[in-house]
């Protein structure tokens, strides 16, 4: 049992300027250069994400390691946003919190 080889067909994606694999939809940075550097959809390139590192995997196509190290920088930078966020509206919560609390407090004194 030898299992069948896929013929690699890679076309010119003029309004981008480069060549993708119609298939798979995967999209390389340019003619010479074949690194995998996003998918082909709608019209638009979207950039290097799971799914298209999944797609490499099963071409057998080599993506771009330069666009991986960034967005997992750009992956950690979002969490960090999210942390400080959340941070954020927690310490809002807290302050409106102690200014109820402060205030029934207040109250309570001068009703006595």
């Amino acid at each position: 049992m030898s299992a069948t080889k896929r013929k690699i067909v890679l076309k010119k994606l003029t309004s981008h300027d480069t060549i993708w694999h119609p298939e798979s939809s995967l999209v390389f940075k340019s003619h010479n250069e074949r690194l995998v550097i996003g998918r082909y959809d709608n019209n638009e390139i979207i950039p290097l994400d799971n799914e298209a590192l999944e797609l490499c995997d099963e071409w057998n196509f080599k993506p771009d390691e330069s666009l991986i190290q960034d967005n997992d920088e750009d992956q950690e930078d979002q969490e960090d946003d999210e942390v400080i966020a959340e941070a954020k509206i927690e310490a809002k919560i807290e302050a409106k919190v102690e200014a109820k609390v402060e205030a029934k407090v207040e109250a309570k004194v001068e009703a006595k």
